[in-house]
This record gives C-alpha cells, sequence and structure tokens, in this order.
C-alpha cells in the first residue's frame, strides 16, 4: 500500500470563492479519514477482481468510442491501460474537496470535468477533481 502522505485533500464550506478552501494536511482528522477511504478503494480496485472489471469496463467504453477507439476489442491491450491508469491513480490520486456547500443528500460526491481528448499515456490523475459532499458525510468525516 502507498504512503497516505501522496494525497491532496481540500475542504469547501462556502461556495464564495473569495473565502477559498482550507488545506488538510496529512495526520490531520479529515486527511486521514479520506486517505484510509482512498486506499481501500484503490486496494479493491487493484484486486484481480477489481482489474477485471475494470479491463471489462474500459473495453465497453472504449467500443462506444468508435473511431476514436484504443482497444480494437483487444482485451490485453485495455488491461495494459487499466494497469497504467492505477499505476498513475495510485501514484498521484487527483485532488479531493470535502464540499460542505453540496446540498443535495442524494449526491454522494461527483468527479466535475470537461472534455478530454488526449493519449493515454498523457493522463494525469492530479489535473483531475473529486468532491465528497460533505454534508452527507458529516457523520464520518470529522470536521
Amino acid at each position: 500500500m502507498a504512503s497516505i502522505a501522496n494525497f491532496v485533500v481540500f475542504t469547501r464550506r462556502s461556495s464564495d470563492p473569495s473565502l477559498g478552501w482550507e488545506d488538510n494536511p496529512p495526520n490531520t482528522p479529515v486527511y486521514t479519514y479520506v486517505a484510509s477511504a482512498i486506499n481501500i478503494a484503490l486496494s479493491i480496485l487493484e484486486s484481480p477482481h477489481g482489474r477485471h472489471y475494470l479491463t471489462q469496463l474500459a473495453l465497453i467504453i472504449d467500443h462506444e468510442m468508435d473511431e476514436n477507439s484504443h482497444f480494437q476489442g483487444n482485451k490485453d491491450i485495455a488491461k495494459h491501460w487499466v494497469d497504467v491508469f492505477l499505476a498513475k491513480v495510485r501514484a498521484q490520486f487527483p485532488v479531493v474537496i470535502v464540499d460542505f456547500t453540496m446540498n443535495n443528500p442524494n449526491e454522494l460526491g461527483c468527479h466535475p470535468r470537461g472534455g478530454w481528448m488526449g493519449h493515454l499515456k498523457d493522463f494525469d490523475p492530479r489535473s483531475h477533481m473529486i468532491c465528497i459532499n460533505g454534508q452527507t458525510d458529516r457523520d464520518t468525516i470529522p470536521n
């Protein structure tokens, strides 16, 4: 298991951009909770079953891309890129925001993103963000 020090975790308490985000450095309760949950989730995805299902998902998504297909139905190529993806995500997980401005209790989290047309080898997880609904997770995420 990788060190839990490779995560960036912020808390957003206000939708006012001038108030910014609070940093949660390593060894703080919020950071420790989030890093532990991420490590558990990544361990599941890195397991043989997790890799199998990620490969199947990659093949399904790739099939829908038609002319932009990377794998052409080749399971070995898809498996290779799943391995690359998992290694990159393990090395540099996306920025995590514990977001107390998310008001919909049915929305546990989100991954805000736009379209990306880069090559798979150029994927940079740290340039992405994952928001966790701080309102619904108030009982589990320390404040």
